[in-house]
């Protein structure tokens, strides 16, 4: 990923409390040559919000702050990472609120998805992995819907297969569905819940993922 990914930031639960700004920005101002940033200027202002915000920005990323005062959301600013986010979340772990994470869906492999997750001390990406080739009752219970189509997007393998059945390989239609949104997706419909699809289709939820 040394040349970048491009990304969409699907989901977010990330608290950092403001007693903690002043370790946060001085740990980004010691690793902004490993970050590829300058943080020139950065105390120019005296209130580490400010001082917190300006950091980030340049990492990549705006600070959304809370009734009291804590980041509890981070805005990726453009739409790729490389090494360098990495880099950034594993450098400020010991300040963010254990539990934290940050969920992506990426454009490699088909379109992954990891989270990025906070422990306390630590961040590591968390993958979730979806083998549509090994799971064959659920490709079966997919291709049999009416609404077949409205689930290109989920993985390139199972677009084959829909473009198949549909009769036209160029068939193009704007993905209703990510992976990620697969069980939330017939929410809209009245008829439907997760529940229920979940069990039509013999979905198996992974543990590590937060649905």
């Amino acid at each position: 990923m040394s040349n970048g990914e491009y990304i969409t930031v699907d989901d977010m639960s990330f608290d950092i409390k403001k007693e903690n700004f002043q370790n946060v920005v001085e740990t980004i101002i010691a690793n902004q040559d490993t970050l590829n940033i300058s943080c020139e200027n950065v105390y120019k202002d005296t209130k580490w919000a400010t001082r917190i915000e300006s950091t980030f920005s340049k990492a990549g990323w705006q600070p959304e702050f809370g009734e009291e005062g804590d980041i509890e959301f981070l805005q990726h600013l453009g739409d790729m990472i490389n090494e360098s986010d990495d880099l950034l979340f594993q450098a400020i772990a010991p300040y963010v609120l254990p539990q934290s994470y940050i969920q992506i869906h990426g454009e490699h492999d088909g379109g992954s998805i990891w989270q990025w997750r906070f422990n306390g001390h630590t961040c590591e990406r968390h993958y979730v992995e979806y083998d549509f080739q090994g799971h064959g009752k659920i490709v079966d219970a997919i291709l049999k819907r009416d609404d077949v189509a409205t689930f290109i997007g989920i993985h390139e393998d199972l677009d084959k297969l829909i473009a198949e059945k549909l009769g036209d390989e160029n068939h193009e239609v704007k993905p209703v569905f990510t992976a990620e949104m697969l069980l939330k997706s017939l929410d809209r419909k009245p008829n439907w819940n997760r529940t229920e699809l979940v069990n039509e289709l013999g979905l198996t939820i992974p543990e590590e993922y937060n649905w």
